[in-house]
Order: structure tokens, then sequence, then C-alpha cells
């Protein structure tokens, strides 16, 4: 019988906070940053392949976030564990934000994955990560008053054989105001090729996507978006630095055009 999952089973930070005192009134957030499996979990029984794959983390995303809020001076916060072992971006009540399966990947240790265990990663990595952002959030809400909250994210070119041909998806819920900018920016930059932009695409609120914004964003009245970049477009240091300028001139103008 495997023992329970204890505290000790995860010895390094949930959140990973950097530059929270940053001067741009913008918090970053990524949700799906690392691939980080503590030696305890024998990586779920999955292979060095799976885990390097888009069902245990956002290639790209943490890089893309760190030079972006390098750019902007912005705080951000990121998630230290695979979402392998949960996804915090879901409600932790819903089943499926321990997966089983995903995009033909069987995770087999959360197949069977008792309720206590359950419980210890929602303790262990779920609550502290969004105790981070709101301790954050918080002080700068305080510090600087309103700020604008962004969820970077990547998303994989092809699922279940289905090309998804967007270079970036803006994903917003019914405030739009931030999403409204940061599309009319990418539409009408003088780029060539022009960037395909998805509006609620590869994902939507509907999709169950929009957890970490909804809690913490929406729930203090905070213009907020989530961006989706191709991960493909994000796979060197070169492309991240590119998309970061990119989404920093986006963010720039998003900020002067919403300020009161």
């Amino acid at each position: 019988m495997t023992p329970p999952e204890t505290a000790q089973d995860f010895p390094d930070p949930a959140a990973r906070v950097a530059n929270d005192a940053g001067r741009a009134p913008v918090l970053l957030l990524c949700d799906h940053a690392t691939n980080a499996m503590p030696p305890a979990f024998a990586n779920l029984g999955l292979q060095a392949p799976e885990l390097d794959a888009h069902v245990a983390y956002d290639p790209g995303a943490a890089a893309l976030t760190e030079r972006l809020a390098d750019k902007l001076d912005a705080a951000q916060v990121q998630c230290g564990y695979s979402r392998l072992l949960i996804d915090v971006n879901r409600d932790p009540s819903v089943r499926d934000s321990i997966v089983v399966e995903n995009d033909g990947i069987r995770v087999p240790a959360n197949a069977t994955l008792p309720e206590a265990d359950r419980a210890a990663r929602v303790k262990n990595i779920y609550e502290p990560y969004h105790a981070a952002i709101d301790g954050v959030l918080d002080t700068r809400l305080r510090a600087q008053g309103a700020q604008l909250v962004v969820a970077v994210h990547s998303f994989a070119p092809r699922v279940q054989g289905v090309d998804r041909p967007w270079d970036i998806g803006v994903i917003f819920n019914e405030d739009r105001r931030l999403a409204r900018e940061l599309v009319g920016n990418f539409v009408e930059v003088e780029e060539r090729p022009r960037l395909t932009v998805g509006l609620n695409e590869p994902y939507s609120p509907d999709d169950r996507v929009y957890h970490t914004l909804a809690r913490h964003a929406e729930a203090r009245g905070l213009p907020c978006a989530m961006i989706e970049v191709r991960n493909d477009e994000i796979a060197t240091p070169g492309d991240q630095d590119r998309w970061a300028e990119r989404l920093a001139g986006a963010l720039t103008r998003s900020l002067s055009a919403l300020a009161p």
C-alpha cells in the first residue's frame, strides 16, 4: 500500500513570486509554468517524453512570463509544480482538476488517487499558490491602486489530429476591457505576416480555464485576460524575447487606454 501524501512530499514552494514591487500596475500569472515533479511521486508513472509534453505544463510560458515581466517591470507569480499533480487553474472541487487522462496520455498514479491524497495536493499546492496571488495582489492594490491581471499560457499547435491556426489567443469572460484593447493592438500592429488572433480560442471560459482570473481579478473588478501563445512560436529564447516585446507593447498601450 502506498503511504499517504504528506507536506514532506512537496519540498518546493508552490508559488514563485518575483518583482512583487514592480512599478508597472500589472500582475502576470503563470499557472502551468513547470513540469516539476518531486521524487516522491515517481513521475506519476509517466515516462520522460510524456512529462516534456504539453500535458504536464505549458512549454515556453514561464520564460515568456519572465521576459515580459522584465520588459514591463511587472510583478509575477508562477506555480512551482506540474499541473499533473493538480491544475491550479481549476476549482479543486472539480474532479478533473487532477487528470487521469489528457490528450490520449493516461496518468497511472492519478487513476486510483485516494481522497486523502487529493486533499494533500489541494493543501500543499493549490491553496498556497492562490494565497500567494492574493497576498501580492492585495499589497499592490494598497500601494498602487488598480492592476491589470494577465494569465500567460501556451497551447499545442495540434491536438487530436486537429491543427490550431492561431498565433495567439485572447481569452476573456464578461469583463472585456483588457481583451478588447489587446486584440485591437494585435490586429492593428504592422507585422507581416499579420498575426492570426483567436477570440476565446483555442479555449474559452466555458472550458473551465478561467478559474484563476475569476477568483483573483474578476472578483475584485480588475481588468483581466488570459493570453495563449502557440508553443512552437516561443520554443527558443529569441522567440520568447520577440513575443515578450510584442506583448509588452500591447499591454503598455492597453494601460494607457484603460487609465482612469
